[in-house]
């Protein structure tokens, strides 16, 4: 390996090359020697300007590190990392260095010696837990954390101690050394394997709470950590993090804890004119420019109805969105304006695992919650088998002709799912391009979900049968196809920007179903009239109710949208599931097999299976498979000339509850109507219903900010921040977030 040293600071060339020539010597006459890699380390020329790892000119080998003087990425004391296109890099920052008392060489001796080692900072190496060594963790791989704060010279330069392999074994070996120096003056005793010296600090992944904790020895670690806890660029930073997240996590589980809410965009309806293409589009942008200044982008959506303006130098208060709105919509090419709001993952309270590790977790249910070896249970239960039979005299696959539309974690190459994926059809709203493929990135943050997409688009089409040598599961309208859109990292929908943005374009794509695995406690008229235009384009929505939090959430809680909560094998009630008025129809949603993709924490490759899992993710992708039965079996032109374009998520939506079964030991409220019935809903008469006048109409909506008067405005402001059961603690609080001084003072 050759790593390229890039001097950004305003240390001379002769200074900065004498410490390189000291790391070189450390590398190849002490490290070499016991961890059998090495690296070459050079100084190399600067194109000048700030150092970008995406696009590093500089750098002339494998790996660079950048040397500055300021710490202007996020305060890191020196990380490294790989870039977005593979490259190992890192940071050493000088000031930070000076504030902590270390020489700048020891910091860079230190990101060396543990680029060469971890250059993708994923390694992890089973030991010991620090508290109870009855049990196994998965420790990080970092070869200097331990012992970062010794340190010996070489040609008068000082450089950093390490640890040896002999470090990371189970059990101590008779005459062994764990790190380069032994013993020091500052320490009489040796270091242990997975043990920690003065001034240092270890990591680890504990595999039964699913984070990751640090240990530090004293005072003067946890300084450094504080310092570190700073860093938000890289991976190694986040397991920096990590334990301040938990503590979080803790200190926001209590009734009265309050999440934080922030300004995601604003959404403008322009007038026809005004859209994209029209004669007043660029005086509109003009104007907003005018409004807003800098520091915003603007993005049109799908079908050029709505114009959004995105942040692009940190979020405003969300009360500033709350006036710009108000601004926005007093000109006179603006239809109305609203912000968007989001809530950040940090804040969430940790109940899902709480109630995990609960008691009387079965008490809703009487069965053991072991997975089932049948992998088509879920089928049975919901008679989609006996109506893959009415497919058989068609000619067609069951789903066959319809296209379904899923916003959800994005979509890999899973063999249960080859050719089910319109990709080219799809988007990534969280990269911003054209390709929606689930990175699996993120698995070690309790809130993100890698391969969710994959999932719940088995349980949707998976085809009937093996794939080949895969001895997988079917699912439940395997002739239909998929089109990805990746709207997050995860199915805690904290935001609902780009799920709305996701809508739009599956009308656009020629999607006739729409199933949403994911929600969360925000809503807004972006979203619902992004809803309400798929159903008058004849698009049948479908969402889940949500898991552990109790109460439905959004757009499940939507009127319009199909709301699906969960059942287990036994048919009764599963008990994560959400429940409320608002469901129309229960189906499985504990321990259904799917196809599993991920990414192993060693090697990094991407993994295959197909296992058990649990969710109303499940749930309502089932109940949107039956959506694209019923649209494939009795033809959706021929429905749509029955009942109209815009009556045909009304018919489904009333069939689906009137056909189901009555059979289950599901409470008598709280989930809907019954466990779908798909054979039945597929049988049903067409001609005992007709569609509502308008499903939404009765219920009470979010409307744009400018068009409802100062009394009411702060009242739409806290519906829109989070759902509406909440202590007065959270009341709040959200009062002092969200609403300007004059709204508070109306609501008050």
């Amino acid at each position: 390996m050759r790593i390229s040293v890039i001097n950004h600071s305003r240390k001379s060339d002769e200074e900065v090359q004498r410490v390189i020539r000291a790391i070189n010597r450390q590398v190849q006459d002490d490290f070499a020697p016991h961890w059998h890699t090495s690296a070459t380390i050079r100084l190399e020329g600067t194109p000048g300007g700030t150092a970008n790892p995406n696009l590093p000119l500089e750098m002339r080998g494998d790996a660079v590190i950048y040397l500055e003087d300021e710490a202007d990425v996020d305060a890191a004391l020196g990380y490294h990392d790989r870039n977005l296109r593979g490259i190992p890099f890192g940071f050493v920052f000088l000031d930070l260095c000076r504030e902590l008392e270390e020489p700048w060489s020891v910091t860079l001796s230190h990101e060396v010696l543990e680029l060469i080692v971890d250059p993708e900072v994923n390694r992890l190496v089973a030991g010991p837990h620090p508290e109870d060594s009855d049990r196994e963790v998965l420790h990080w791989y970092e070869v200097c954390d331990a012992v970062q704060d010794e340190r010996y010279e070489i040609d008068g330069v000082e450089v950093s101690n390490f640890v040896l392999p002999l470090y990371f074994t189970g059990t101590e070996e008779m005459g062994g050394r764990n790190d380069f120096l032994g013993t020091t003056e500052k320490r009489t005793d040796e270091l242990r394997s997975f043990g920690v010296a003065k001034g240092g600090y270890i990591g680890y992944y504990d595999p039964l709470t699913r984070t990751h904790e640090t240990v530090t020895a004293d005072d003067d670690a946890r300084r450094r950590m504080e310092v570190k806890n700073r860093a938000k660029a890289t991976r190694r930073s986040m397991r920096y993090r990590d334990r301040a997240r938990v503590r979080a996590f803790e200190s926001r589980s209590s009734p009265t804890a309050s999440p934080t809410v922030e300004l995601e965009s604003l959404a403008i309806r322009p007038t026809p004119d005004a859209r994209a293409g029209g004669d007043q589009h660029c005086r509109l942008k003009q104007e907003i420019g005018q409004i807003l200044g800098r520091g915003f982008d603007l993005e049109a959506t799908e079908d050029g109805e709505v114009l959004l303006v995105m942040p692009t130098a940190g979020a405003p208060p969300p009360s500033w969105g709350w006036e710009a709105a108000r601004r926005l919509a007093d000109l006179p090419c603006v239809l109305s304006a609203e912000p968007q709001f989001r809530v950040r993952l940090d804040h969430l309270e940790d109940r899902p695992a709480a109630r995990a590790r609960g008691a009387g977790r079965r008490a809703s249910s009487w069965f053991d919650g072991s997975a089932p070896d049948e992998r088509d249970w879920h089928l049975q239960q919901v008679n989609a088998l006996r109506a893959h039979e009415l497919f058989a005299d068609t000619g067609r696959e069951p789903g066959e002709g319809i296209r379904i539309g899923q916003p959800d974690t994005g979509y890999t190459d899973h063999p249960e799912l080859r050719g089910r994926f319109e990709v080219a059809r799809g988007k990534d709203y969280v990269h911003g391009d054209g390709d929606a493929r689930d990175d699996l990135e993120g698995q070690e943050w309790h809130l993100h979900f890698p391969g969710h997409g994959t999932a719940t688009a088995s349980v949707l089409a998976s085809p009937q049968g093996s794939q080949g040598n895969w001895q997988g599961m079917s699912g439940v309208a395997p002739g239909a196809t998929i089109v990805p859109l990746r709207t997050s990292r995860s199915v805690v929908l904290l935001s609902m920007t780009n799920l709305a943005r996701a809508i739009r374009r599956a009308v656009n794509q020629g999607c006739h179903v729409i199933s949403i695995s994911m929600g969360g406690p925000l809503t807004s008229s972006f979203l619902q009239e992004s809803i309400d235009r798929a159903i008058e384009h004849g698009v049948i929505v479908c969402a889940a109710a949500g898991n552990y939090v109790g109460e439905v959430v959004f757009p499940a809680r939507l009127p319009q949208v199909v709301a699906v909560a969960g059942s287990d094998v036994g048919r009764s009630a599963w008990w994560g599931s959400s429940r409320g008025d608002t469901v129309d129809v229960t189906a499985p949603g504990e321990n259904v097999w799917r196809a599993e993709a991920k990414r192993a924490l060693w090697s990094r490759q991407v993994r295959f299976d197909v296992r058990p899992s649990s969710g109303t993710s499940y749930s309502v992708a089932a109940t949107a498979g039956a959506a694209a039965l019923w649209l494939s079996l009795h033809g959706r032109e021929a429905l749509i000339a029955r009942y109209g374009r815009s009556g045909l998520a009304s018919v489904f939506q009333q069939l689906v509850r009137q056909t189901a079964s009555r059979w289950h030991r599901l409470p008598r409220q709280g989930f809907g109507a019954g466990v779908l019935d798909i054979e039945a809903l597929l049988k049903a008469d067409l001609a005992g219903v007709r569609p509502a006048n308008r499903l939404a109409a009765s219920a009470p909506r979010a409307r744009p900010f400018s068009s409802l008067p100062d009394s009411f405005d702060a009242e739409i402001a806290f519906h829109h921040a989070l759902s509406p059961r909440r202590g007065a603690a959270t009341r709040e609080v959200l009062l002092e977030q969200v609403l300007s001084p004059s709204l508070r003072r109306a609501l008050r």
